[in-house]
């Protein structure tokens, strides 16, 4: 099993990668979760980070597709820690849908995001 490592964060911003077609990026998304999930490297990143609308991504009826939670849930597993920007949850009006992950708050993902040896922005 791959060890996580603290250094290193995803940061999505949005529900879908991308600009153009909105259902593409929703796909792209899917497969990028499903790669990640699937990829056999020594260590995965520490923390996923989700604000804006991907904070849509951690909940099953605001996703397009509850086969995104399912992937976030195993990352979860493997020890990925997931965090929800709480004033984007509040937003969408999403507190009582969160299916994975932590209802987090600017400081701490800010403190993930600055601490971070690297950071890809999807």
């Amino acid at each position: 099993m791959a060890s996580v490592n603290r250094k290193r964060a995803i940061f999505i911003h949005a529900d879908g990668i991308g600009r153009g077609d909105d259902a593409l990026g929703k796909q792209l998304l899917l497969k990028f979760f499903s790669e990640l999930v699937e990829m056999q490297v020594e260590s995965m990143p520490g923390f996923i980070c989700l604000m804006n609308a991907g904070v849509k991504l951690a909940c099953e009826s605001a996703t397009h597709d509850a086969e995104t939670v399912q992937h976030l849930k195993a990352l979860d597993a493997k020890g990925v820690q997931v965090l929800c920007c709480g004033t984007c949850i509040d937003f969408f009006g999403l507190r009582e849908e969160v299916s994975v992950g932590i209802i987090s708050n600017m400081c701490d993902i800010a403190t993930v995001l600055v601490n971070a040896e690297k950071v890809l922005t999807v």
